[in-house]
Order: structure tokens, then sequence, then C-alpha cells
């Protein structure tokens, strides 16, 4: 009887008794990583090069469905409506906009952060390039499939 107890206990106790959290080594190495500063940058890089591949289709896909967009007087609210403001920027072939984060940080709970950096909007029309640059700030959202969205975005020109 003794033998037979102690075979229990020692099974309870390789097996996990009902309710132990512990995770095996093969979980632990399958386990999502916690999120990261590094992704906030990744994600921003990533909106940048879609951005200029696709224009404004792109500008808007990388918005929550209900993320803001801030520009001087207002705030544009939802994708439909930031997709029909930057339209018409992104559809003159003339303009360029690129950014890339310089700095981020992360919320405790790994769902929330920003990135800030600098931006630069180019219009080439022949031999003339007019520069405007300056500073954004996007926040960021993660979502329930994992993937960052933007909650809400705005810049400030330089000198303005």
């Amino acid at each position: 009887m003794r033998r037979t107890f102690a075979i229990g206990v020692w099974l309870l106790a390789a097996c996990g008794a009902p309710g132990d959290t512990s995770l095996t080594s093969d979980e632990v190495s399958t386990a999502e990583p916690a999120p990261s500063v590094e992704d906030l940058f990744a994600a921003d890089r990533a909106f940048n090069d879609d951005v200029a591949a696709n224009g404004a289709t792109a500008w808007a896909s990388w918005f929550a469905e209900d993320g803001a967009q801030l520009i001087p007087g207002q705030m544009v609210r939802g994708r439909a409506s930031i997709l029909e403001l930057m339209g018409a920027i992104f559809a003159d072939p003339t303009v360029s906009l690129t950014w890339d984060p310089d700095y981020g940080e992360l919320s405790a709970s790994g769902d929330l952060g920003f990135t800030t950096g600098r931006y630069v909007q180019r219009r080439t029309i022949g031999e003339t390039e007019s520069v405007g640059e300056g500073r954004y700030i996007t926040i960021w959202r993660l979502t329930a499939e994992g993937e960052w969205r933007v909650a809400l975005d705005g810049g400030v020109a330089d000198g303005g």
C-alpha cells in the first residue's frame, strides 16, 4: 500500500498537480515572447515601407479601425476618413513621405506603446525639390491577433 501511495505521489509530482501552471521545456521554447520596443520599431519601419510602396491605401490600413490622425486644427478618426484625407496627398506622384523611429516606449502590460522620430516630406517637380521635415509620434495598440496597429498619429514640422 505504501509503495502504491508513493508511486501515486511521484506521478502527481511528475505530471503536475491539478491547477499546476508550470510549463515544460518544450512549452517554454514555443511560448510567444513578450512584445518589446524593438517590435514597435519594426512595425513603424514596416509601416513606412508599405506606404512607400502602396500609398494611401497602405497608410490607412495600418490604423486601428477606430484609429485617429491629428492634423492642424482637427482630429480625423477611422480608417475610411483617414484614407479620404491622405488619398489626395499620396495620389500626387511628386510627393513622398518617409520616416524613421528613434525613440519609443512600451506599456507595462505590453499592449500599448509609442514611437517617435523624424519624418521627411519631399515634393519634386522637374529639377526643383522642396523638403519639409519634422517630428512625429505614433501611438500603437497590439491587436488580439498580435499585430501592431496605429491608435493615434501626429506630427509637427520643424520650426512650427
